[in-house]
């Protein structure tokens, strides 16, 4: 169940408002509280003071009450640790493509979301809603799967389809019927090779709206093989991204 959601934008860049609003659609959903970290320069007091921060607090204020969702904004800590202890109590949290849509961070990279606690979902550009109506699913007999499965349960029950796509030998047909026994639409595609290549053309080819990435845990999240992987999906921007720990 997702009960605390995050959203990390940065208040004055063009993609914030889609962004804040996919955020309030899955708050909504979820009956969930919705956080709002502003990624934006501060002024002297910390503030964001900016003509477009302003605007953008007023339309994220309606937005709170018509989509009827407890949620509120403040601005996000200036240095990654703080950034960090701030998530940490979220059960998921929602970011854009490139510095998290911000121009004054580092970005959404590979090592900083392996950083972070709960299952990062990094939106796609340009889609009209949030994702998870079609969910590909890379899949293999180790821990990164099993914790990926865990952390998405709540997307996986309510997609209208789950593609779950083996990354080696073993056979799916055991955490298959799991997910079946959970509620979940599940189906097989034949087994893939190469995940770094195969994946983003595979979601595209089954109208994947979201891959979840299993990173599996911190001794094995610096990996080469796992970074290479995630720059590779990042840089894809038209799908979404659950990147659990």
């Amino acid at each position: 169940m997702v009960v605390d959601l995050i959203v990390c934008l940065d208040s004055t860049t063009p993609g914030a408002p889609a962004l804040l609003a996919k955020a309030v659609s899955r708050a909504a959903a979820c009956r969930a509280r919705l956080r709002v970290l502003d990624l934006c320069a501060p002024d002297a007091l910390g503030m964001a003071t900016s003509p477009t921060s302003l605007e953008f607090v007023e339309d994220m204020r309606a937005a709170f009450r018509l989509g009827r969702v407890d949620g509120h904004h403040e601005m996000a800590p200036t240095d990654p640790a703080g950034l960090l202890e701030r998530t940490l109590s979220a059960d998921l949290v929602i970011a854009g493509r490139g510095a998290a849509t911000s121009p004054h961070r580092s970005g959404v990279s590979a090592p900083a979301l392996g950083a972070l606690g709960p299952p990062v979902l990094i939106e796609a550009d340009g889609s009209a809603g949030p994702a998870g109506r079609r969910i590909l699913l890379p899949w293999r007999a180790d821990r990164a799967s099993t914790r990926a499965i865990h952390d998405a349960m709540p997307l996986l029950k309510t997609a209208d389809e789950v593609v779950l796509v083996p990354l080696d030998d073993g056979s799916p047909a055991t955490v298959m019927r799991r997910l079946a026994g959970r509620g979940v639409r599940v189906r097989a595609e034949t087994s893939v090779d190469d995940a770094d290549s195969a994946l983003a053309p595979l979601a595209r080819r089954v109208g994947a709206d979201l891959i979840v990435v299993g990173l599996g845990g911190p001794a094995h999240w610096r990996a080469p093989t796992v970074l290479t992987l995630l720059a590779r999906l990042i840089d894809d921007s038209s799908t979404a991204l659950l990147v659990s720990r």
